[in-house]
């Protein structure tokens, strides 16, 4: 589903206002599950992906927030970072990596291969190493529920197109309540037929 298709347009619409409509402290749940849907519209299989980065992080930060242990922080910190820009680079890079390996040396052993790019990849890698690099720094706290984090990781609108957030920033706005602006709404819509 991409931004600028006509599918896409309808299915922020219906969310926007199922969000509304919807009781104040079942509307993040919501956005969850419209967040989930809209990552798996693509490639469902790819869900498994996004899902193990948010347990990555999720837990990481867990371990770095309760311990005091300044080495079992950073070893917990740089295992985080090695698997989040690991995936990254694995999904992102290694393909453009092997064919310039294979331009510049003649016989080289490794075949062509095809790695599919998950959508948002880069967004929601660096937003949870970001958010891990905070937690470890003491600037915020880490999210105790799951299902609420991993909001803050797949929130759809921000996925595929940015900006990284910092969670002291978005993650407030996810659950405090907010009612319906038609001001706002005007301006989303001008803005989505630009």
């Amino acid at each position: 589903m991409l931004f600028n298709s006509f599918t896409y347009i309808i299915f922020f619409i219906i969310v926007t206002i199922l969000h509304y409509l919807a009781p104040h402290k079942f509307r993040w749940m919501l956005l969850l599950a419209a967040s989930y849907f809209f990552y798996m519209a693509w490639r469902p299989e790819l869900i498994l992906l996004i899902v193990f980065s948010t347990l990555v992080n999720f837990y990481a930060a867990r371990g770095i927030f309760l311990s005091n242990d300044t080495r079992h922080r950073k070893r917990l910190l740089i295992m985080s970072l090695i698997i989040n820009f690991g995936l990254l680079f694995i999904f992102k890079y290694l393909v453009f990596m092997n064919n310039t390996l294979a331009y510049f040396i003649s016989n080289y052993p490794v075949r062509d291969f095809d790695i599919i790019l998950p959508i948002g990849i880069s967004f929601y890698t660096f937003q949870a190493a970001a958010y891990t690099v905070d937690v470890f720094k003491r600037d915020t706290e880490p999210q105790s529920n799951f299902f609420k984090f991993s909001l803050f990781i797949t929130f759809f609108p921000q996925l595929v197109a940015g900006p990284i957030e910092r969670s002291r920033k978005l993650m407030p706005q996810l659950f405090e309540r907010h009612n319906f602006n038609i001001e706002n709404a005007l301006l989303i819509a001008y803005n989505i037929t630009e």
